[in-house]
Order: C-alpha cells, then structure tokens, then sequence
C-alpha cells in the first residue's frame, strides 16, 4: 500500500520537497524488495510446486529454525554464560533462572530477532546515500557494515537486558521491559549513528569536489 501511494503521488510532489521525495521513493520500494517480493517469490514458487504446506508457511519459521536460533539464541545463550549465569537454549527458547531459583523460559520469535530494524536501517542508509551522497565507495560500505553489526549488537544487548530484568525483578517486569526497551535501544543507536554519518559524509563530499 505505501508503495502505491509513492508510485502514485511522486510525480504530484513540489520540487522543493524533491529531496523528501527522493528518500521515500527509494526507501519505501527497498523495503518492499528486501520484505515483500521475496516471501511472495518463495509462497508462488510452492504453489506451483504443489506444497501443500503453503497454509502454513511464512517467514517466520525460516527465520526462526534458522537465522534466529544461530545468530540470537545461542550468542545471547554465551554471552550470559560469561557472565556467570545459568541459562539453557534450546532451539528457539531459553530458559534460565528467576532469582527465587524457579526455572522460567521465553521464546526468542521473529519479532525479537530484530530483522526489521536491519531492514528499515538498510532501506533508510541506501536512501539517503542515492539521494544526498550518490556514489558508493569503500567509505560507503564501511559504514554500511558498521550500522548492520551495531544493529545486530544493539538487538544482543536488549535480549540480555530482557533476560536479566527476568531473573532479579520477575516475568512481569521482564514483559514490560520487552515491550518497551526495544525502540529506546533503536532510537539511541541509530541516533549515534546518524549523527556519525552527517558529520562525516559531508566532509567527504566536499573533499572530493575541491
């Protein structure tokens, strides 16, 4: 729906907001390659396969058999083993100990994973790169690299912050801090982050121009 909207008004925009434009055009349509088309590929693909399974198929469970277990479950498994607490993974849930010595456990699911945040973090870099540095080159890709790992970092410490608001202060107190430790983390990382890449594109730019 959004990228119908961007498809349909762009030619409607005033060229004064030629740049707001630009970014959204470009950042709503990434996001629609990266999420949409390849679960629509992969659900054609099975009916004309004949996968009966198709019902229940969704991104889901890929990512949670798959990518979800490997790169969040068993680094936030280790990582809390480090510290010195008894935590046990097991595909996509961890249990470890409330500090009355219960045993608790919570599912690690696509929405924890935060693949999401790498996704709208690429679609907005991409974006604003095409319409405000327009070329990519080593500097470029650096900072890419640097903004998916501190994502990927960023999604690590909440999980552990989840996790340890679970053990000393109860299940309760663990949910509110899932609800909403998420898009603090977010806001100050990317924040941090931005700020970063205004100071030094910039300075690049102009760099390369004299």
């Amino acid at each position: 729906i959004s990228a119908a909207f961007v498809w349909s008004l762009y030619i409607f925009i005033p060229k004064d907001y030629s740049n707001e434009r630009d970014f959204m055009f470009i950042f709503i349509n990434i996001l629609v390659i990266i999420l949409v088309l390849p679960l629509l590929v992969f659900k054609i693909y099975a009916i004309f396969n004949d996968m009966n399974f198709i019902e229940g198929v969704s991104s889901t469970s890929f990512l949670q058999d798959k990518i979800v277990n490997r790169f969040l479950t068993i680094p936030l498994s280790n990582l809390l083993t480090f510290f010195g607490y008894k935590v046990f993974p097991e595909s996509n849930f961890l249990s470890f100990y409330l500090k009355d010595g219960t045993r608790a456990s919570v599912e690690i699911a696509e929405s924890c994973s935060g693949i999401y945040s790498v996704v709208i973090f690429i679609a907005a870099f991409i974006a604003f790169i095409a319409n405000e540095y327009n070329r990519f080159d080593f500097l470029v890709l650096s900072l890419l690299i640097l903004g998916i790992l501190t994502a990927y970092f960023s999604n690590l410490i909440r999980m552990t912050i989840i996790v340890l608001v679970g053990h000393y202060y109860g299940i309760e107190n663990m949910l509110f801090v899932h609800s909403n430790i998420g898009w603090i983390i977010f806001l100050i990382w990317i924040s941090i982050f931005w700020s970063l890449l205004f100071y030094i594109l910039p300075k690049q730019a102009n760099q390369i121009n004299e």
